[in-house]
Formats: structure tokens, C-alpha cells, sequence
């Protein structure tokens, strides 16, 4: 478990914690999620910051447990 508290997989597990509108070209076009997909999970806020392209279309859920050093 890590201090997120949810899986890095894709629609694993299905009833529980697990990534949603993950950046990709197949949910951007069509709001379908890609089953077993790995995703990158914690960043240094630094790297974080300087992506293109990246936005949260909903408040941050995990906001109290991120740091000046580490996001998810």
C-alpha cells in the first residue's frame, strides 16, 4: 500500500481506490478507461508543474496528503 492509498492500475481494483481520467488519447477521445493500465503514480512537484497539457477537471482528492516535494 502506498500513502495514497490507491492502486497504480487502471480499473484495479473495480469497486476500490484506483486512477481515474488518466491522460490518455483512448479517455480523451472517448471517456473509455483502459483496463490494466499502468500509471507513472508519484512525481516530484517540480516535474509536476512543467507538464503540458496536464489539468485536474476535478478537485484534488488527495490534496492533504501532498507535499512540497512529491504529488500523485
Amino acid at each position: 500500500v502506498n500513502p495514497w492509498g490507491t492502486s497504480m492500475f487502471t480499473g484495479i481494483p473495480r469497486d476500490g481506490e484506483r486512477p481515474e481520467d488518466v491522460h490518455t488519447s483512448v479517455w480523451a477521445l472517448t471517456k473509455r478507461e483502459v483496463p490494466g493500465g499502468l500509471v507513472d503514480g508519484p512525481v516530484l512537484r517540480s516535474i509536476y508543474v512543467s507538464l503540458l497539457g496536464i489539468t485536474l477537471h476535478e478537485p484534488d482528492e488527495f490534496a492533504e496528503f501532498q507535499n512540497h516535494h512529491v504529488v500523485y
